[in-house]
């Protein structure tokens, strides 16, 4: 892979991603593959407020961008695109696709911007892409690569960019997970993620209930995960164990979550961040895929994992990412699939 010399010389490269966190998570192999190609240069990664946690304390700089707060409509995004102008970036790659990311970008006077050919602002852009359905988005984010440089190949962009990055505290990870061994009595211990934003993602609590007595009929620990957007459907979760489990729902600092998961076997959780953070943290997951399907691109990032789902259902997938119910009424996409099969796929990872 070379660089193309019009890009030889770059020196701030600024990727820019203020989406969910997910999203963000599924960012970082495009970071650590560009400031592999451009050793040199300072690569910075834009993210939503709620996301910067993540990365803070990583190998590259972090920026915010808060359009429900202090960045919020037309004056704040003026005022976004100044503060930009003035960190003099040569180069900008978007993967977001929203029109308001297209007319910061163009506000700031960045040289070289980059985004998705689906872009609604494309015309903002001095270069756009294809958007490659068929990649998993951590490799339709590296396919960035592909206008920076000649010979550019996805398998060597993947290498380049390895895993997907979110800052563990070593001193904090130690501490906490010498406490889950120690408290396990040996056992390994599984994570259950109940939670997501959107309320069709959700696997029924009940069955999660149900999951978490088979774990710990056959010897294993739980823990249980969850934020404040969380807190109903993890208060039922509690509610429904009679077991002791380790209790991490609003009781971490966000910063250290992916501390705390890299303690575990096993994470069982819905389509949303917590499977994200937890692959980057080499943590295997069982991912329970409802309304959405893997093929759009959102599955889990390495080759450890197991994917949950229902296939054959016509109604799959129902959107983007989930709804607040169920547009068929019968929501079988996520009721049909039953606690055992879950099991049998935890045990297969941890067994």
């Amino acid at each position: 892979m070379t660089v193309k010399t019009i890009f030889k010389d770059l020196r701030k490269i600024l990727v820019f991603n203020p989406s969910f966190i997910g999203d963000a998570v599924l960012t970082t192999p495009l970071v650590t593959a560009l400031q592999k190609l451009f050793p040199e240069a300072d690569v910075v990664l834009c993210v939503r407020p709620e996301c910067a946690p993540l990365f803070e304390g990583l190998d590259f700089k972090v920026i915010v961008f808060d359009k429900r707060k202090t960045d919020s409509g037309l004056t704040g995004l003026i005022r976004f695109s100044e503060n930009l102008k003035r960190e003099k970036f040569d180069i900008v790659l978007s993967p977001h696709k929203s029109l308001r990311s297209s007319l910061i970008l163009k506000l700031s006077g960045i040289p070289f911007r980059i985004g998705f050919k689906e872009a609604t602002g494309k015309r903002f852009y001095t270069q756009v892409i294809q958007r490659d359905m068929v990649l998993h988005e951590a490799e339709r984010n590296l396919s960035f690569l592909s206008q920076l440089s000649d010979g550019c190949s996805l398998e060597e962009t993947k290498r380049l960019g390895e895993n997907l990055r979110t800052f563990r505290d070593v001193k904090y990870a130690d501490i906490v997970c010498n406490y889950m061994r120690i408290a396990a009595k040996g056992r390994k211990i599984v994570g259950l993620n109940a939670g997501s934003v959107w309320n069709t993602k959700r696997w029924p609590v009940e069955y999660y209930a149900e999951i978490a007595e088979m774990l710990h009929k056959a010897g294993y620990a739980v823990a249980v995960f969850g934020g404040p957007a969380d807190n109903e459907v993890n208060m039922a979760l509690k509610e429904m164990l009679y077991m002791e489990y380790f209790d991490y729902v609003n009781k971490t600092p966000f910063r250290q979550i992916p501390a705390v998961i890299s303690g575990l076997a096993l994470l069982i959780t819905n389509d949303s961040a917590p499977l994200h953070i937890a692959v980057s943290q080499n943590i295997p997951v069982v991912a329970i895929f409802g309304p959405t399907v893997p093929a759009l691109g959102f599955a889990p990032y390495d080759n450890r994992s197991l994917i949950c789902e229902i296939r054959g259902l016509p109604c799959r997938p129902c959107g983007l990412h989930g709804g607040k119910r169920c547009p068929e009424k019968h929501f079988k996409c996520m009721l049909d699939l039953l606690p055992e099969q879950i099991f049998n796929a935890a045990l297969k990872i941890v067994g």
